[in-house]
């Protein structure tokens, strides 16, 4: 007897396998319509890789693509294999018939497959090796059987730990320990997160940044930025250079879907020229998959620094899909805004677009120009006219105080006094008598009306007993005047106030309590936003001076709020320093606090002179600039 001609996935695909009636198109694979899944299933072939990982949108072939995987494994080299989805109706109504349709219609296949009572809906026998099928509730399913190729199929649909049993990959990949060329294979298409691109000084091609996992709640897309990150990548048709297409260089008038959709088109990062849908055949077939670091040649060929490890990973943009047009994308995309439901919004960007999804605005986070944009014309210590109150908002780290300066007039009006980072060791007492020297002298004389400190981090020596430093200095000043806050994600109501009866070694005593007050830190972010968006020109505006710094606007955009499909709400991370941002919030419940919404409007200034400059603040010890931990 023969042994079994080997030959690519795709083409035994091709030549073997027709496709059931529920993808998109009848006949026969045909790998040319989808050349994105062709290196993704030759991949599995590789006996380099352990792990296969691959995440795009849906209804790009995933599950095909999945097929042909397990097809050619038990017709050329069978092993026990484990299919493992999502749920069990997605397992028993979806795949199961597709594999079996695949199993018939290969003549080599349904000659080795037992059918009759050994055919069941979660096993098939094949070669003599066995396929089994189970799914998320059915953990028995993976950690009952060995195999030699275990595919994850939708793992952000999982729940991370199955009955207590682990995480599902984890799993997984114990039941391939005794066989040499295991493998497995994982995708998905991907939850919430938040990534941005960012540009290789090598290649010059815009990739997704290795976020920090904490960032993500994507499973996949942990599992992906951990292997070796290649995304597809298309020749523009005007100049010639490759980029990687995302939403972000999706163009499209939002007036409505119509015009979304007759509108819509690509534009090259490189020259700038409009692409249209009519592009797209081409694109797909002359383009490659590229990692970061890696450069593309005119001609496709890849060429760059060796690939290391042992999980290959492939994502590609749902703008690549060749049964969507770009221009079905922007009017899906417009509908979701348009019904400003977060549940449709976040369908549209992970399985339209197949990108994580990170708020309401389509999964984009604000971007820092938009905060400088907000500049009027005072500087930085100038007291504008029409400020009424004066809060000094506090944010507590370990090496450092952020400090934010802000002024309250009428109709919630606030202007930006001053940002600045007060240096040292908060588990000591010199940066605290900085800030106590910055209270006390105020803003030309002028005392802050109200002080509030974040006491969220305690700092403490180590050498000696623990001792809350945050609260030993609010006992430093009436409780009027100087006031501890904590943050929560959420609460009954945005603020609730307490005593903290804790004394200055940590300890409780009634005598000892001070003005503590709970905050719901999305009510009061949220409203910070809203602040940011209001119109211009319309009282109640939320401003800068003229000399903000880069560094605080970028703070002040550091979080994105987002919405999972549960309904809850999340401030995810787009940078690592948030403390501006954490100020402000802070800021927004001190107008509260003060009853700003009390004050009524000064009357018109006298001269321009009074109206743009005022009080100037007394410049702090050190400023952002000073900070040595950004």
């Amino acid at each position: 007897m023969r042994p079994p001609k080997k030959r690519h996935t795709d083409e035994w695909a091709a030549e073997n396998v027709v496709l059931p009636p529920k993808s998109a198109e009848p006949g026969k694979y045909r790998p040319q319509r989808v050349p994105y899944m062709v290196p993704i299933q030759r991949a599995f072939d590789d006996p380099r890789w352990r792990m296969i990982v691959f995440v795009m949108g849906s209804q790009m072939t995933k599950s095909t693509g999945v097929l042909n995987v397990i097809g050619k494994r038990m017709d050329d080299a069978p092993v026990p294999i484990i299919y493992f989805g999502p749920s069990r109706n997605f397992v028993e109504n979806t795949i199961e018939p597709r594999l079996t349709e695949m199993l018939k219609s290969s003549t080599s296949l349904s000659a080795k497959t037992q059918w009759g009572k050994k055919n069941r809906k979660t096993l098939k026998i094949v070669s003599g090796a066995e396929i089994r099928l189970g799914w998320a509730g059915s953990a028995a399913e993976l950690a009952g059987q060995p195999a030699g190729l275990v595919i994850v199929d939708e793992r952000d649909r999982m729940d991370g730990d199955i009955k207590g049993e682990g995480d599902p990959v984890e799993l997984a990949r114990a039941r391939g320990e005794t066989y040499p060329g295991f493998c497995i294979g994982v995708t998905s298409t991907p939850l919430i997160g938040n990534v941005e691109a960012e540009r290789h000084p090598d290649s010059g091609l815009w990739h997704w940044k290795v976020a920090d996992p904490e960032d993500i709640d994507s499973a996949t897309w942990k599992l992906w930025q951990e292997g070796t990150r290649h995304e597809w990548a298309w020749p523009c048709p005007h100049c010639g250079e490759f980029f990687i297409p995302r939403f972000s260089v999706l163009r499209f008038d939002s007036t409505s879907p119509a015009t979304a959709s007759r509108t819509a088109h690509l534009e090259c990062p490189d020259c700038g020229m409009r692409i249209f849908d009519h592009s797209k055949a081409e694109m797909n077939a002359r383009a490659v998959f590229v990692a970061p670091g890696q450069r593309v040649a005119p001609d496709g060929t890849v060429s760059g620094p060796e690939l290391t490890g042992d999980t290959i990973s492939f994502w590609v943009s749902g703008l690549a899909s060749p049964f969507v047009s770009f221009g079905s994308r922007a009017a899906d995309y417009v509908r979701a805004v348009r019904s400003g439901d977060m549940e449709r919004l976040q369908t549209v960007v992970n399985t339209r677009l197949g990108e994580l999804f990170r708020n309401a605005a389509g999964g984009q986070a604000r971007a820092w120009e938009q905060i400088a944009a907000l500049a009027q014309a005072y500087e930085t210590g100038e007291v504008p006219y029409g400020v009424q109150r004066i809060a000094l908002t506090v944010d507590v780290q370990k090496y450092g105080l952020y400090v934010v300066a802000r002024g309250w007039g009428a109709r919630y009006e606030s202007w930006l006094l001053r940002a600045a980072f007060l240096p040292g060791e908060t588990e000591r007492p010199e940066v605290w008598n900085d800030l106590a020297e910055l209270i006390d002298g105020g803003i030309d004389g002028e005392p802050f009306n109200i002080v509030l400190i974040d006491s969220g981090y305690r700092p403490g020596d180590k050498w000696r007993r623990p001792t809350n430093a945050i609260y030993d200095f609010c006992r430093r000043y009436p409780a009027s005047k100087v006031r501890a806050i904590k943050g929560h994600d959420h609460l009954p109501t945005p603020i609730k106030t307490a005593q903290a009866a804790v004394d200055a070694k940590g300890k409780a005593a009634k005598w000892a309590g001070i003005m503590l007050h709970h905050l719901d830190s999305d009510f009061f972010k949220s409203w910070v936003m809203a602040r940011i968006d209001w119109p211009a020109g319309e009282p109640g505006g939320w401003h800068v001076p003229s000399d903000v710094t880069e560094a605080y606007c970028r703070q002040v955009v550091a979080e994105t709020r987002v919405v999972k499909p549960s309904g809850a709400a999340v401030w995810v991370r787009q940078n690592k320093d948030n403390h501006y941002l954490d100020a402000e919030m802070m800021q927004a419940a001190a107008a509260e606090l003060m009853q700003v919404h009390a004050l009524r409007p000064l009357p018109p200034p006298s001269d321009s002179k009074t109206a743009s400059a005022g009080y100037s603040l007394p410049m702090p010890k050190a400023t952002y600039a000073d900070d040595p931990h950004l």
